[in-house]
């Protein structure tokens, strides 16, 4: 089993045979090995392929991270922890910290495209061989990365016989496959985008002029770039402002300039798929390798439409959020989550357009309050939080961004007077708005914001008022929502007897939702009230 963090790409995989074997004997020497090698040589899909050949072999398998949407070495160890739930918060979690938790866990990290956090890839590595007694790491990288313990696999270009197999396999024409190849100096991205089944183009001018492997992949791109039609090229320089990978569908969003445009945007996406200038990723989601990104986000500088692009893909990722937030109660939470989780890096580059060049506060704000529940779920609070304070620095009027701070402040266990005061002028925002969800939820908040001062009545008004209108409102799982959370409020108030029955009666229901983590949290505080009352 792999478990990913970030997508492996899925690419056509010839020959290295020699390689796979090589590091799999190397990796049973060495803890941590890293694949080195010029852009575009094929480092991701080997240590995928090698991944998988291998993970059966460690009790938990092999987890796949890739570190290219990371802009913050910050979130370098909190991102590891999200993907290994080794059972510490998440947020603000240390390499020490982090590797001590890890302990004795028998399992395979796969880290890649290390090359812009080099040195902080190096001291969270170095500090897991030290921590840690079974875990086994293989990195990508360009170069190596100096950390404690590496071994480093220099990884070659493709042997002529297998580039000419992937020139062929990509559709390229066989008569001319050997120069090819050979003008290509074996790197398997740059053949596979001169390799295009549709438009293959004039390729007299790379035979004529070979280049080096170091600089292959950026000719190749280079070369296919010029054969790309107007439309073309501006559809591949604003898909560099996605970070960390977009679906179809954003990218049509962001990159049609006007309604009108959106036929063409879907035509022009499958021609740069089929061109190997996009590359495809698990779960129907695509990316721009880090070469090819690179390239288009200096045509973007260059063309000067690296604001416009910025701000279509702010107000893409400020609809979806919307969208999702409107969405969060209409089937399960991990549900929701496993649609949310993958867009985490557009978000945080729309939030860093918006409110730190302070481009847009207004929607920066707006993703803040949609994103409240994400942050707290997948264990990033204090991100979620320090974002929802500068945003409220910069607007005011905001309900749910209020909420978010109330939300997070109650995960944080923060003072529940600051709670209060958030979740009071959340209810006052969305109560002028005439939001009646907006209501509902910030009337929760109050209520366990009450139950943190343990005051008992209070508690139980703003859980009944909230009961009422979530009844009015007519969403069923909203209602069982806060009969959980209002099962939590009470036991918190030592309300046992009351606590048992809300926990007896939303728990089937929470099954029922198939809200299996909430289900099993309150099927186990329903037995501490059980023991509390005596049973």
């Amino acid at each position: 089993m792999i478990l990913r963090g970030e997508q492996a790409v899925r690419s056509p995989f010839v020959g290295r045979v020699a390689e796979l074997d090589e590091l799999d004997a190397l990796l049973e020497v060495h803890r941590l090995v890293t694949i080195a090698g010029v852009a575009g040589v094929g480092k991701t899909r080997l240590a995928d392929r090698l991944a998988a050949r291998i993970a059966g072999r460690f009790a938990e398998g092999a987890f796949f991270i890739d570190v290219s949407p990371l802009s913050d070495a910050n979130l370098l160890a909190p991102e590891i922890a999200a993907l290994l739930r080794p059972g510490v918060p998440v947020d603000g979690t240390d390499a020490d910290s982090l590797a001590l938790a890890i302990g004795e866990r028998e399992l395979l990290l796969v880290i890649d495209d290390c090359d812009h956090l080099a040195d902080a890839v190096a001291k969270v590595l170095s500090t897991f061989l030290h921590r840690t007694s079974r875990m086994r790491i293989l990195a990508t990288s360009r170069e190596a990365l100096g950390a404690a313990g590496e071994a480093v696999y220099r990884l070659p270009p493709l042997g002529s016989q297998e580039a000419v197999t992937l020139f062929k396999e990509r559709g390229g024409p066989s008569d001319s496959a050997a120069l090819i190849c050979r003008a290509l100096a074996g790197v398997p991205l740059a053949i596979e985008i001169v390799a295009s089944r549709k438009r293959p183009g004039a390729t007299g001018e790379l035979i004529e002029h070979p280049t080096a492997a170091a600089t292959a992949a950026q000719s190749a791109i280079e070369w296919r770039y010029s054969h790309l039609s107007e439309e073309e090229r501006r559809v591949l320089r604003t898909l560099a402002v996605f970070v960390g990978g977009f679906t179809f569908a954003s990218a049509v969003d962001v990159c049609s300039l006007d309604e009108g445009g959106r036929e063409r945007t879907r035509a022009i996406l499958p021609e740069l798929l089929d061109a190997a200038l996009i590359q495809p990723l698990e779960n129907g989601r695509f990316r721009l390798l880090e070469p090819v990104r690179a390239f288009a986000r200096e045509r973007l500088r260059e063309a000067d439409e690296a604001e416009s692009a910025a701000r279509r893909h702010a107000e893409a990722f400020d609809r979806l959020a919307r969208e999702e937030c409107d969405r969060l109660f209409e089937g399960p939470r991990e549900a929701w989550i496993a649609r949310m989780r993958p867009e985490l890096s557009n978000f945080r580059a729309a939030l860093t357009w918006a409110l730190d060049k302070r481009n847009d506060s207004d929607l920066g704000g707006r993703i803040v309050g949609y994103l409240g529940v994400l942050w707290r779920e997948i264990g990033l609070p204090v991100e979620g939080l320090r974002r929802a304070q500068q945003a409220a620095v910069q607007i005011d009027g905001d309900g749910r961004l209020w909420l978010t701070i109330a939300f997070i402040k109650s995960a944080l266990w923060m003072l529940p007077r600051e709670q209060l005061d958030a979740a009071e002028r959340a209810e006052n925002l969305f109560a002028a708005g005439g939001d009646r969800r907006g209501r509902i939820e910030a009337l929760v908040r109050i209520g366990r914001a009450y139950a943190f001062m343990r005051k008992r009545d209070e508690s139980k008004r703003a859980f009944e008022s909230a009961t009422q209108l979530a009844q009015e409102f007519g969403n069923r799982r909203l209602c069982t929502l806060v009969g959980y959370e209002a099962a939590i409020a009470a036991a918190q108030c030592d309300d046992f007897e009351g606590a048992k029955a809300l926990y007896s009666s939303v728990y089937p229901q929470l099954r029922e939702d198939d809200e299996r983590r909430l289900a099993s949290v309150a099927l186990l505080n329903l037995a501490e009230v059980e023991f509390a009352t005596g049973d």
